[in-house]
């Protein structure tokens, strides 16, 4: 009996959500090249064009945007798992597999698309809070620093607010924690 190896010319699923051509160097997602869709579509867009199937209006992209926002914060209870899996030196997937599941914690009544725009809303949170938690674990003071470091990245929130924060913090002689000693 011949056993064929590998998954050439499998088809595991079909899917109206992507094709993949390896050979040309080709992905489209929903009907869009990526070519197309990576230089100018935000990611909520793209969330809707793959859960709808089409590119939203501007009142749906606004509509999911504020959805997402609402729903961006991760429980204190992930955010010390993620620090306890930083501790440890987790690699990453397991902890992010980790905060994923715990975050349905208290929200046992959702929905599954309000279970889905939580996911997609926190998954970023998840892998910034795991990242800082990680870095702040770097150098000799670090033992006190993964929990105020995490409470930093929850506050600072958006990239474009990171230094008006700092600054502020400095300017009130505050420490940042996970960036060892300032000279």
């Amino acid at each position: 009996m011949a056993v064929q190896e590998g998954l050439q010319g499998v088809v595991a699923a079909a899917t109206r959500l992507s094709e993949v051509d390896g050979e040309a160097g080709h992905l489209t997602l929903a009907g869009y090249a990526v070519e197309e869709l990576a230089p100018g579509a935000s990611f909520e867009e793209v969330v809707h064009l793959l859960w709808r199937g089409r590119l939203p209006s501007a009142a749906e992209h606004a509509e999911l945007r504020a959805e997402l926002g609402a729903r961006r914060a991760v429980p204190a209870a992930t955010l010390s798992l993620l620090s306890a899996a930083a501790a440890e030196r987790l690699p990453h997937m397991d902890a992010l597999r980790m905060g994923v599941a715990s975050l349905g914690l208290g929200d046992g009544k959702a929905s599954p698309e309000q279970a889905a725009l939580r996911l997609v809303a926190a998954f970023p949170a998840l892998v910034g809070a795991y990242g800082g938690a990680v870095g702040a674990l770097k150098g000799p003071l670090h033992g006190g620093a993964p929990g105020p470091a995490l409470d930093m990245v929850l506050e600072i929130a958006r990239p474009e607010r990171a230094e008006a924060v700092l600054r502020e913090k400095l300017e009130r002689g505050e420490r940042l924690m996970g960036f060892g000693e300032i000279s």
